[in-house]
């Protein structure tokens, strides 16, 4: 299960901004940390989830969708070309081959 989640933060370490990458491993040490702690009762858990005080995930969902909507306002983020080019417009020269 870690070896996943490090390699998950390894592939956003390409392309995520620093508060998702951030968030990320923020949530990964959490994680490691409750494996070394004794277990929690789940009435506890669920109380503290009813009270709003436990959302390990918040942080980076919050952070990821800031990057969603910075992402979807600058189109030449995206990753790949989003023109439409028909051919029939195009210059060519000399050199072009025609196909």
């Amino acid at each position: 299960m870690l070896i996943g989640l490090y390699s998950l933060i390894g592939r956003m370490r390409l392309i995520a901004r620093d508060e998702v990458l951030l968030a990320a491993e923020k949530v990964a040490e959490s994680i490691v940390v409750s494996y070394s702690r004794p277990p929690d009762r789940f009435e506890d858990l669920y109380k503290l989830m009813r009270e709003g005080r436990v959302d390990p995930l918040k942080a980076f969902t919050e952070a990821c969708r800031e990057e969603r909507m910075v992402t979807l306002k600058r189109p030449e983020l995206w990753g790949f070309h989003t023109g439409f080019t028909n051919r029939r417009h195009v210059r060519r020269s000399k050199y072009t081959s025609p196909c």
